[in-house]
């Protein structure tokens, strides 16, 4: 856990506290003492390691109570699994927020910069990704992927220059295309127009 291997730790505890419920010989106010044991530590690992873990404090002591009065094994392993079900929402509710932020970050980095030759190579690199990464990353957690997504954001910087009189060729520079043939090829592919033809829709 404090190596944030969340998913095997949490598989683990699940498969132990069923392998405990099986021995025969255990004292069942020891099975329950380290089963509540595992409970409470977990929720202090995940403290400690800088999660939210005030719904868990609560979640804990209920399930505790449940634990010290449970008849039988398969409701201790029960409870067990109704709290690491709650650990493994406290832990995935974090990690979709930093993930968020995350892309909001990159978002926010393209809109300042696409009007420069920007590749995902060097975006990688400013975020400290790794290329590949940061491809697979982007394309799960948004709907365009890196290279559609910058085209977007060129294309929509390109329209609102078509409305005044700079030429076709300084606008697609100015929008981050070193190529203009292949802006012409791009806008005409995002908004079923050449830049010209959009320019004269935009008039009439």
């Amino acid at each position: 856990m404090k190596r944030e291997r969340f998913e095997s730790a949490f598989r683990y505890i699940r498969e132990h506290g069923k392998t405990l419920s099986t021995h025969v010989t255990m004292d069942v106010d020891e099975f329950k003492s380290l089963i509540n044991n595992i409970i409470f530590n977990v929720t202090i690992l995940l403290r400690n390691i800088g999660f939210d873990v005030n719904k868990l404090e609560n979640s804990k002591y209920s399930q505790m109570k449940k634990i010290e009065e449970a008849h039988y094994a398969k409701e201790v392993v029960a409870f067990l699994d109704e709290f690491i079900d709650e650990a493994e929402n406290c832990v995935s509710n974090k990690q979709s927020s930093v993930e968020n932020e995350n892309m909001k970050k990159l978002l926010a980095y393209i809109s300042e910069h696409y009007m420069e030759p920007l590749t995902l190579t060097e975006v990688a690199k400013h975020f400290h990704f790794n290329p590949s990464y940061l491809s697979t990353y982007f394309t799960s957690h948004n709907k365009e992927g890196f290279s559609e997504y910058l085209n977007k954001i060129r294309i929509d910087a390109a329209i609102k220059l078509l409305r005044t009189s700079a030429p076709i060729s300084d606008i697609s520079a100015q929008v981050g295309y070193s190529d203009h043939s292949y802006f012409c090829k791009v806008f005409k592919k995002g908004t079923g127009y050449s830049p010209s033809q959009y320019r004269r829709k935009l008039v009439k």
